[in-house]
């Protein structure tokens, strides 16, 4: 096992470097520089980004090995900084519609983890707690029929911890993160896919845990801002939107 690590993380392969420069490029793009994350075989897309993605991993391997390297590297990249609008737009599209060559931003939609804490967030309960067991969230009576006899949801404060301490299992996945595209936790999920479906919209009225943390936000403003509904309605821009 240890020749095996041992030559994974070798400087003289660099084909390690390359996964993974590709996959946290992948985070920040929605698309890898190889569009095939798992396959950079012969079967695989291939890329039009050699250069780039050698470079990449070039300074992944100098940094040792460091991934928050690679995160600061593209997020101060003129590339990420783009606008999603540019002047010539239209001329750029009839060259390359699908912008392959990253001439403008495209917007990502966040993952179903992120809009889960972000909720919390807005609401102003978000534990921040780090590290420690996972807790084990509340599912409604349908759910729990299929849940594990030592299945107990854990207490509210362990409950309103961010998202990647929740505990997930094949059997068991939480409908919230699901609708929202949520990892396949039965097979590998090298991309995840990205729909616009109704059951996103029943997820958002319909859920007990919008509802209550709707109301958690409502008592957030008013303590904040008591009868006064100009500064409430300030409030919650700031606090949904970071504006006025």
């Amino acid at each position: 096992r240890k020749l095996l690590a041992n030559w994974i993380a070798s400087g003289d392969n660099p084909l390690t470097a390359r996964v993974m420069v590709n996959r946290i490029w992948q985070y920040h793009f929605g698309r890898g520089l190889v569009p095939t994350t798992s396959d950079f075989g012969v079967n695989g897309s291939g890329t039009s980004y050699t250069g780039l993605i050698d470079w990449l991993a070039y300074a992944f391997i100098e940094s040792g090995w460091s991934v928050k390297t690679i995160h600061r590297l593209i997020l101060t990249s003129h590339t990420y900084q783009q606008s999603m609008n540019h002047p010539q737009q239209g001329v750029f599209e009839e060259i390359d519609p699908d912008n392959r060559f990253l001439w403008v931003r495209e917007p990502i939609r966040i993952q179903a983890e992120v809009l889960r804490d972000t909720v919390l967030a807005t609401s102003g309960r978000l534990n921040r707690a780090m590290g420690g067991p996972p807790f084990f969230p509340s599912v409604d009576d349908e759910l729990m029929q299929r849940a594990p006899t030592w299945w107990a949801p854990s207490d509210q404060q362990q409950r309103d911890r961010r998202t990647i301490y929740m505990l997930q299992i094949r059997s068991l996945q939480n409908p919230f993160i699901k609708v929202f595209d949520g990892p396949n936790i039965d097979e590998s999920c090298p991309v995840r896919e990205v729909t616009t479906v109704t059951p996103q919209v029943f997820a958002l009225f319909n859920s007990y845990f919008l509802h209550d943390q709707s109301s958690s936000m409502a008592k957030r403003i008013t303590d904040m801002a008591g009868n006064d509904l100009s500064q409430q309605v300030i409030l919650g821009f700031q606090f949904a939107l970071q504006r006025d």
